[in-house]
């Protein structure tokens, strides 16, 4: 075969990747459902990796390592797990990449956590709780839900297992998710009430307020991606996808296109 020939093959295949994932339809021998976009992975690495040094800028002139450095570790995290997006065909790099991607949210969850209550020291009085219990209350439900997580996946990955104890395995991973729903929900209106309290008493100024504004974003963000987490398993947990004759077009849209789990 001439060496034009094999250019234009490799074309021809290049271009049945882009249709199918342009199409929903599953692309043979990848690990995920799709081929990820190696366009959006080096996007997403690059800018997580920016965000970790402007981080470890921050941390360094104010001296805030306490406070802030774990969004350091969880820039990292990101950026790791998006590199390893790029072969799409790897199981190994497959199983580190969602590791990564996956077990950054909850810590950037805690560094929020911990945040929330450094601002409520700023006017306790005004804190529907006492300040101290923040990172502790809301760190500890946390572990709670990464337990039934676990205990849902180790349930639901055993197939030897009967299928009773598989659907007590799904059980919960949806009961851990809707109670992380929960949680994010009541992380907001903890900081709202007491942002409500202190505009009430005059209390406006910037180093008050835009702290509150950046939570309200990033929480924003992972309530986002909670809820596609949702949608994600929910669609998953309807099918026994390892079974003979599964029709991978019977998923939900959330994933079979890539471009749900970028946004």
């Amino acid at each position: 075969m001439r060496s034009n020939d094999l250019v234009i093959l490799n074309t021809t295949e290049h271009h049945k990747i882009e249709t199918t994932m342009e199409s929903g339809e599953y692309v043979p021998g990848s690990v995920y459902f799709d081929a990820p976009n190696k366009g959006a992975a080096i996007f997403f690495a690059i800018a997580f990796a920016f965000s970790g040094f402007y981080h470890i800028y921050q941390c360094i002139h104010y001296k805030s390592w306490r406070l802030t450095g774990l969004y350091v570790f969880c820039a990292v995290l990101f950026a790791g797990g998006f590199v390893g997006a790029f072969d799409y065909t790897n199981l190994v790099k497959y199983i580190v990449s969602v590791c990564l991607i996956y077990g950054a949210p909850p810590l950037l969850e805690l560094a929020n956590y911990n945040i929330l209550g450094r601002i409520l020291y700023y006017a306790p009085y005004h804190s529907p709780i006492h300040p101290g219990r923040v990172i502790t209350t809301f760190a500890f439900i946390s572990a709670v839900i990464e337990a039934l997580n676990g205990n849902g996946v180790s349930l639901t990955a055993n197939q030897s297992l009967t299928p009773w104890r598989q659907d007590i395995g799904r059980a919960l991973l949806k009961g851990s998710l809707l109670i992380q729903v929960f949680v994010i929900t009541l992380f907001i209106l903890l900081a709202a009430i007491f942002h409500r309290r202190c505009y009430k008493s005059g209390m406006r100024n910037a180093k008050l307020c835009n702290p509150l504004y950046t939570l309200y974003i990033s929480t924003a963000l992972l309530f986002a991606r909670t809820i596609f987490r949702v949608v994600e398993y929910w669609s998953i947990a309807e099918h026994d996808y390892w079974k003979p004759g599964f029709d991978p077009k019977s998923l939900s849209q959330a994933i079979r296109y890539e471009s749900f789990s970028c946004v």
